[in-house]
């Protein structure tokens, strides 16, 4: 699965876009440096772009991970100002 998320660093908003529409809804998870899950939401199926905010989250690095039935798809890391 090829991914991208920009901006990053970001101020608050993340858009993710996909390279082809995804086969299945998968599940989304922010998790703060320690590994906390901080959010989570689910992606529906055949999407190619998604938006979340993660204004309300404090400075810091943060972790984007997808998961597909509970499995890891695809992770990434994304600096929040």
């Amino acid at each position: 699965m090829k991914v991208k998320v920009s901006p990053n660093p970001t101020s608050g908003k993340l858009n993710i876009a996909f390279e082809e529409p995804i086969g299945s809804a998968i599940t989304l998870l922010v998790l703060n440096d320690a590994g906390s899950e901080m959010q989570r939401m689910e992606i529906p199926k055949a999407a190619m772009q998604y938006s979340i905010s993660i204004a309300n989250l404090a400075s810091g690095i943060y972790f984007i991970k997808l998961l597909d039935d509970g499995s890891p798809v695809w992770a990434g890391k994304v600096v929040k100002q």
